[in-house]
């Protein structure tokens, strides 16, 4: 197992404790509270379970070495999985509204120990908010999509947990819609994170390009390389956290054969060594 791996499934592991951790306190101060609020931010919470497991699957699954009938390796398993997270943060929003919409309608119940309540939300929140920027960090250096996806999932437990403090704090005063007032805007905010998570996702599933900022790095870098007089086609699709580089440059017409392959060769380790690329095929030409 790389460096890499081992570092996401570490990710994982510290998920997968935090979320059983505060989903056990939170669905205990539930039960006693009498919060309606507080359970279903539990149940959220246990949720969060399932998908560490789901990204630690992923994760497992996308480091697999290509094969015979993959002959370009599983990266791209991470994509799919990405997008199957975000369709249940798509269903805990859509619970959230259910769940706020009624508790507009219905008239609400005293909650008990306020105090104990909202130390358990407040440690939900920190808890949570350490664990988002713990992962989406580790997401950005490892280019890993499951593990951002996630991560945006622990950011949407803080803010569900958020909105039951704010509910909670007006509690204090009687005053108890607005817990379901802030848990349909932190659903409007799910839902804008789990259509972002697709649609990049879906991007790279259809082989978009890299981009042209890292397209003109690659030409810039391919230009400094010794005896290349120009670059005459370039193409880039991403592939998972790695790039594939297709790139055609114009050497002089007499050159050797040797020297030819030579400059190809360089050209191939340069990419491939410094954009993190799984495959360059470089294509050599002779100047007219």
């Amino acid at each position: 197992m790389d460096t890499r791996i081992k570092a996401l499934q570490k990710i994982n592991i510290i998920s997968l404790i935090v979320n059983t951790l505060l989903a056990i306190m939170k669905i205990i101060t539930g039960v006693f509270a009498l919060s309606a609020a507080i359970m279903a931010d539990g149940v959220h919470s246990l949720s969060d379970i399932g998908t560490t497991i789901i990204s630690m699957i992923a994760v497992g699954l996308s480091s697999e070495k290509s094969d015979k009938h993959h002959p370009y390796g599983h990266e791209r398993i991470e994509f799919v999985i990405s997008i199957i997270i975000a369709f249940l943060l798509i269903i805990t929003a859509g619970g959230f509204l259910i769940t706020s919409i009624k508790g507009l309608v219905l008239t609400p119940e005293p909650i008990k120990y306020l105090n104990v309540s909202v130390i358990i939300m407040v440690i939900s929140i920190l808890m949570k908010e350490g664990l988002y920027q713990i992962s989406i960090r580790a997401s950005k250096k490892y280019h890993s999509q499951a593990i951002k996806a996630a991560a945006i999932d622990n950011r949407t437990d803080a803010l569900s947990s958020i909105a039951v403090l704010i509910g909670l704090i007006f509690a204090y005063f009687g005053i108890y819609f607005m817990e379901q007032v802030a848990s349909i805007i932190v659903a409007g905010i799910i839902l804008f994170e789990a259509i972002k998570i697709i649609v990049h996702s879906a991007k790279q599933l259809i082989d978009s390009s890299v981009g042209e900022d890292i397209e003109n790095k690659i030409r810039e870098r391919t230009m400094k390389m010794t005896d290349v007089l120009a670059i005459e086609s370039l193409k880039t699709r991403k592939f998972g956290a790695r790039l594939y580089v297709d790139i055609d440059i114009i050497v002089d017409k007499n050159v050797s054969f040797e020297r030819a392959h030579e400059i190809s060769h360089n050209v191939h380790d340069l990419i491939e060594k410094e954009f993190n690329a799984k495959h360059v095929q470089v294509h050599t030409s002779p100047s007219k």
